[in-house]
């Protein structure tokens, strides 16, 4: 099974595209800026919800590193 990574994944779009790509049988890493949203985000088996601020490349850099090991 094929991971998406999803970012915006709570704006309408971006809900839009996680729910279209676990319908189609995709695991997705959905991206939100905060715990707010991650709480309030849709729950799905195959959906594992993360906050991050894209705009810190540290916290980014230290994210994608975890993803790839």
């Amino acid at each position: 099974m094929k991971t998406v990574l999803v970012s915006g994944a709570n704006g309408n779009l971006g809900t839009a595209v996680v729910l279209s790509l676990l319908q189609n049988g995709y695991k997705v890493i959905a991206l939100v800026l905060n715990e707010d949203m991650k709480r309030s985000f849709i729950s799905h088996i195959n959906l594992r919800t993360e906050v991050l601020d894209l705009t810190n490349e540290t916290l980014t850099s230290q994210f994608i590193q975890e993803l790839i090991e």
